[in-house]
């Protein structure tokens, strides 16, 4: 019996360890826009918890994984794609503009 792992396992680490890796660079690109984003790598599916600090009740879970086409990107936790992980600023925009709130003045 080999000690050697075989491909599936390998492949589900290294998937896992890419998401991980996307999910911490954006997490800082998040963080520099004033919102609070925590990388969560132990869980069942590696994700970001984004929330805005000045209003915690817009909170967001965001996801990384290839497309079917393969081409990795940030999903939100309605599956909806974001962007492309080489778009990363872009997609630190995105979220930190949903998470955004206006107060209106009466």
């Amino acid at each position: 019996m080999s000690d050697q792992p075989t491909s599936r396992p390998l492949a589900a680490f290294t998937r896992r360890t890419t998401a991980i890796a996307h999910l911490t660079r954006l997490a800082v690109l998040i963080k520099d826009r004033g919102l609070e984003a925590e990388v969560k790598p132990g869980s069942r599916v590696p994700h970001l918890a984004v929330t805005n600090p000045g209003a915690r009740q817009l909170r967001e879970t965001i996801y990384a994984g290839p497309g079917l086409a393969g081409v990795w990107r940030f999903w939100w936790s309605w599956h909806e794609p974001i962007g492309t992980v080489d778009d990363d600023r872009d997609v630190a925009g995105r979220i930190a503009h949903v998470l955004s709130f206006t107060e209106q003045r009466r």
